[in-house]
């Protein structure tokens, strides 16, 4: 009987600190978003994330140049409509990466980082160009994006809803099999296996980050080679994946 209540209580300890470290790293709703990118289901929320402000931003275009045009019909705007066009092909890069459960983590973290970037790249034309317009035509404009730029739509809250409760049950199930592989290396040592097991997850969470450093270097890097390189195949706008601006700045 006493075997049997201290087994009880030891498992009871070890899956108290699992939900303590469990919920650190799936806090998926606040500014460390995926911080730690622990799982697939992680980066795609970010993924989903980021395609909600490229949608937002197509949204916000497109409102622009109707008002652009209806106030100043001399002022072109086929360089809006342009970037339209390369944040809509930026979108859909994305969506199919959320979409394809074949691609492992450090392949959705290329796909993330290399399509913010691309995404920034489009936003800043979009903001300078805004920039030079009438200061009565791009004040109205930019009041709006100020009000609405961090605003998430319903379809995007319930995809994210859907990933945050598949990364739940990933997160939760894996630091289950991390339990049961420590309890046979050290038993039913509690204090030993407690610290174990705090150990192997920190050390787990601090490789993921610096798998993800690794990864946003090295796509940087490439994209100043290739802007660098007329002749290169080039990390922009036209193929690649990168890291950008998830707010997208202001008009």
């Amino acid at each position: 009987m006493k075997k049997i209540l201290g087994t009880t209580i030891l498992l009871l300890m070890v899956f108290g600190l699992t939900t303590n470290v469990y919920a650190e790293d799936t806090e998926v709703m606040d500014e460390n978003l995926g911080k730690y990118g622990l799982t697939e289901e992680s980066i795609k929320i970010k993924l989903t994330m980021l395609e909600s402000t490229i949608d937002l931003k197509i949204t916000h275009t497109e409102y622009a140049i109707t008002k652009i045009n209806e106030e100043d019909s001399t002022i072109t705007t086929t360089a809006l409509s342009d970037e339209i066009a390369i944040l809509e092909e930026i979108m859909q890069r994305v969506d199919d990466a959320i979409n394809n459960n074949q691609l492992t983590r450090e392949q959705l973290l290329e796909v993330f980082y290399t399509e913010k970037e691309n995404s920034r790249d489009s936003i800043s034309n979009i903001r300078n160009f805004l920039a030079a317009i009438p200061e009565e035509i791009r004040t109205p404009l930019s009041e709006q994006y100020r009000t609405e730029r961090h605003q998430i739509r319903d379809e995007y809250r319930e995809k994210m809803k859907e990933l945050r409760t598949a990364h739940n049950n990933r997160v939760r199930q894996n630091y289950r099999n991390m339990y049961n592989e420590l309890k046979e290396n050290y038993g039913q040592n509690r204090n030993q296996l407690n610290q174990e097991f705090k150990q192997k997850t920190q050390e787990l969470r601090q490789q993921r980050a610096i798998d993800g450093e690794l990864i946003k270097n090295r796509i940087r890097q490439n994209r100043q080679i290739g802007n660098g390189n007329q002749n290169g195949l080039g990390q922009g706008n036209q193929n690649g994946y990168g890291q950008g601006n998830q707010n997208g700045g202001q008009w």
